[in-house]
C-alpha cells in the first residue's frame, strides 16, 4: 500500500482508457449520474484486469460534488466464463450442423419454444 501513497490513481488506468476515465469523472463532477460500467485496470504487476466500476459522487451538506468514490470489482472469472460459454456454444452449433441434427426446448411455464438453426 505504501507504494501508492501520494500517487495518482491513474497509475491503475491503462493509457488507452485514460480519456474514458476523464470523461466519466467530468460527468460526475458536473452532477450527472454515471451508470456502472465495465473497463480495465492495471494490477501492481501491470497486468490488465477486467473490472466492473460503480462511480458515485461524494456530496457536501450543500449537495455540491466534493469528491468521487469508485467501487471496482474484479470480473475476471465472469469474463472467463462468458468466453467458455461462447466457445462451447460454437462447438455445439458446429457439431449439430455437421451431424445434420438440431434441438428444441419448450418452457412449460411461459410456453416459449426455442429451436436451433438445424431444426
Amino acid at each position: 500500500a505504501e507504494e501508492v501513497i501520494g500517487r495518482s490513481y491513474m497509475m491503475f488506468v491503462p493509457e488507452s482508457y485514460r480519456e474514458e476515465k476523464a470523461d466519466k469523472i467530468q460527468l460526475i463532477k458536473s452532477g450527472k449520474r454515471v451508470e456502472p460500467y465495465e473497463t480495465l485496470r492495471l494490477s501492481r504487476s501491470g497486468k490488465r484486469i477486467p473490472v466492473s466500476a460503480v462511480p458515485s459522487p461524494i456530496l457536501n451538506n450543500k449537495g455540491e460534488v466534493v469528491g468521487i468514490s469508485i467501487i471496482l470489482r474484479d470480473i475476471t472469472k465472469i469474463k472467463e466464463n462468458e468466453a467458455d460459454l461462447q466457445r462451447t456454444t460454437a462447438l455445439l452449433n458446429d457439431a449439430q450442423r455437421l451431424a445434420n441434427m438440431g434441438a428444441w426446448e419448450l418452457d412449460l411455464a411461459t410456453g416459449k419454444t426455442v429451436w436451433t438453426d438445424q431444426v
